[in-house]
């Protein structure tokens, strides 16, 4: 019988095989009935072992296994043609015996060769189809082992996941926690020092309070122990003090006069006996000021006054009118109603005087035109009765720039201490009152030059102001007057010195637009005596930038005739 089976999905083409017998064997008688039936019907794919291992080892594995139960089935089933072909063979059988035997003979020889090769086919096509099942067992056991390897791998790899999530959320969780109990550390380590610096302050301030307390109590007692004997004793005290300083005076106008007349001979001379005058006044300034210090209500009289006189001089500007009220507010500090002891006089003279240089030291450097309304304050308060200014001030300036107000050079003679030289030419000391208790220091030389030149603009700017109308001056000569700038360029030593430079420089620049209108042809004079001092060098090889600007200066002076600084005139 021949069987065939439906096209598989992966149908195996082969060539058109033709219909055998049962036995097959072909049939010649069929050749006719088969190429008609060939003819009329498409033809359909035998089932072979051949081409069922190929169609078992090209499809999935599940698909070829249905595929080959099916085709057994289908082979078990009887085929309608064949039974036909097997009725045919019998009716020639029948009707030709000898042929019939003959060929029954012929066709079973070629049925048992062709059965050979087939079953030897069939052997070969069902190891192939025996290896390929087994082939497809093992790769599905390969990929069943593959797949569950990849689901142990995930699973472990999940876990793994898990287990490392776990692992970093608590260490996040422990260092947060070391995070939190350092900063807590910090926290209360601070809020430790700072109770315990609180309590520190809290003592401390409570021993100084204490401390304090127990001064007071024993300053009051000795105050109080002390009262009645002091006030029984201050008239008299008083009284002596007040004499002494009237014979020094007299001791010292006496020796200034015979002084005066030995040294007017010449020009050094005369600037050698301001000096002394001046340095003589200075001395009764100091002793004045000690009076005052040892005297407790003189002492608190004057240091009040004087803190209004430093705000007063701190209110100077370039105002006619504001500076006649700055005057009279100030006379009124000096000369009260009742007037105040002749030392607190002088003391608070003084004292204006000290305030009018250190504010033309901090800020005349800066800006020159700041000493006008200051020289201008000093002649107003001079012109409403105290003409003892001119000789305080004069003193005061000598003591804090040395010989350059009087164009005398100062020499050390022997005995003079270190400190006394220094007062002497006018050296301050730096860091006096320095907090860390460190030595002070000799103030530099652009220091000193930086200060001596705002107060030499002041004592120009001084004696470049008009006089008033009536000044109170008796007989003794004015010092504010009787200087001039010709002194310093008399003196060869001054001119040597590194400040010479600046402080002509200052003096032309603040008086001597003035000087050039009083004097006409003697200030011309004085100007090549300037322009021949800087060709010979003045103030030395080490004062190039300030010698400059004086000889730029005198060129200035030479072509337009004014040395054009603002501010002469009040507004």
């Amino acid at each position: 019988m021949r069987f065939s089976v439906s096209r598989s999905p992966s149908p195996v083409q082969r060539s058109i095989r033709r219909p055998t017998n049962t036995y097959s064997i072909h049939n010649a008688t069929d050749s006719e009935s088969e190429d008609s039936s060939a003819e009329s019907e498409p033809d359909a794919p035998v089932l072979t072992f051949s081409s069922l291992s190929r169609a078992l080892t090209r499809s999935n594995p599940e698909q070829t296994v249905d595929t080959f139960l099916a085709a057994v089935r289908l082979r078990a089933r009887p085929d309608p043609v064949e039974e036909y072909r097997e009725a045919e063979r019998a009716l020639l059988k029948t009707s030709e015996p000898t042929s019939a035997l003959h060929l029954a003979a012929q066709t079973q020889l070629l049925q048992d060769a062709h059965a050979a090769v087939l079953a030897q086919r069939n052997s070969e096509e069902m190891e192939t189809v025996i290896k390929s099942l087994a082939q497809l067992d093992m790769q599905r056991a390969g990929r069943s082992e593959a797949e569950a390897r990849r689901v142990k791998e995930g699973v472990k790899g999940m876990w793994d996941g898990i287990e490392g999530a776990i692992k970093r959320d608590e260490e996040l969780r422990r260092r947060a926690e070391e995070e939190r109990r350092r900063v807590e550390e910090e926290k209360r380590r601070q809020e430790d020092e700072q109770r315990r610096k609180e309590q520190e302050r809290a003592k401390a301030e409570a021993d100084k309070k204490q401390k304090e307390q127990e001064e007071e109590r024993a300053k009051r007692a000795a105050q109080e122990a002390q009262a009645q004997a002091e006030k029984e004793a201050a008239a008299k005290a008083e009284a002596d003090r007040l004499r002494k300083v009237d014979e020094e005076k007299e001791k010292a106008a006496k020796a200034k006069a015979e002084e005066v007349k030995v040294a007017r001979s010449t020009a050094s001379g005369l600037a050698a006996q301001e000096w002394e005058n001046a340095w003589t006044e200075r001395a009764t300034l100091k002793s004045v000021a000690r009076a005052v210090e040892e005297n407790s209500e003189m002492k608190s009289i004057a240091g009040r006054l004087r803190r209004k006189l430093r705000t007063r001089v701190g209110q100077v500007t370039n105002s006619r009118q504001e500076l006649e009220k700055l005057a009279d507010a100030i006379h009124e500090i000096l000369s009260p109603t009742p007037p105040h002891p002749s030392a607190v006089y002088t003391a608070l003279l003084s004292a204006f005087c000290k305030y009018l240089l250190l504010q033309a030291e901090t800020e005349a450097t800066a800006k020159l035109s700041i000493a006008y309304p200051l020289g201008r304050l000093v002649w107003m308060i001079i012109s409403r009765g105290h003409d003892r200014l001119a000789h305080v001030f004069f003193a005061r300036l000598v003591g804090r720039t040395g010989g350059w107000a009087c164009g005398w050079a100062l020499a050390r003679k022997p005995g003079v201490s270190d400190t006394e030289w220094r007062k002497m030419i006018g050296l301050e000391l730096e860091g006096k009152n320095d907090p860390d208790d460190k030595p002070p220091t000799l103030e530099t030389a652009v220091q000193y030059t930086d200060r001596l030149v705002g107060q030499i603009a002041l004592y120009a700017s001084v004696l470049q102001s008009p006089l008033p109308t009536s000044l109170p001056f008796a007989a003794t000569p004015n010092p504010l007057t009787a200087g001039s700038p010709q002194a310093i360029l008399n003196s060869r030593e001054l001119l040597a010195q590194s400040s010479a430079p600046p402080v002509l420089s200052v003096i032309l620049e603040v008086a001597g637009d003035r000087l050039n209108e009083v004097y006409g042809g003697q200030f011309k004079k004085l100007m090549g005596a300037v322009a021949e001092a800087v060709k010979a060098g003045v103030g030395g090889e080490n004062e190039t930038p300030a010698r400059v600007r004086l000889q730029l200066l005198v060129e200035r002076w030479a072509q337009e005739g004014t040395f054009g600084l603002p501010g002469r005139e009040l507004v």
